[in-house]
């Protein structure tokens, strides 16, 4: 489970950027060779945020982004390591616009 807070600049323009951070917490399953403690674990993340959008017309647009930070293995005695994601959008709306 994720949450977070972002800053969007030119969201109006052609192209826009979102800059935030946010807060998870979760649940892991899985084994990593011998490593002991590895079958479950309990990660809170802090994260930064950072994409950028482009429009390629009315309805559709195009995102890449990136959200990193730290995450602490809270089962393990809160170890801390990097987690880093790479986000590809492309959204359509589908529908009418306007009233």
């Amino acid at each position: 489970m994720r949450t977070g807070v972002d800053r969007l600049i030119g969201h109006d323009q052609p192209v826009g950027l979102a800059l935030g951070g946010g807060l998870g917490l979760g649940y892991a399953v899985g084994r990593v060779g011998q490593l002991p403690g590895s079958e479950w674990t309990v990660p809170a993340e802090l994260l930064a945020h950072a994409m950028t959008t482009v429009r390629l017309g009315a309805r559709t647009r195009v995102s890449a982004g990136v959200i990193g930070g730290p995450t602490f293995d809270l089962r393990n005695g809160g170890d801390a390591m990097m987690h880093w994601e790479l986000e590809l959008r492309l959204e359509r709306a589908v529908g009418r616009r306007g009233p």
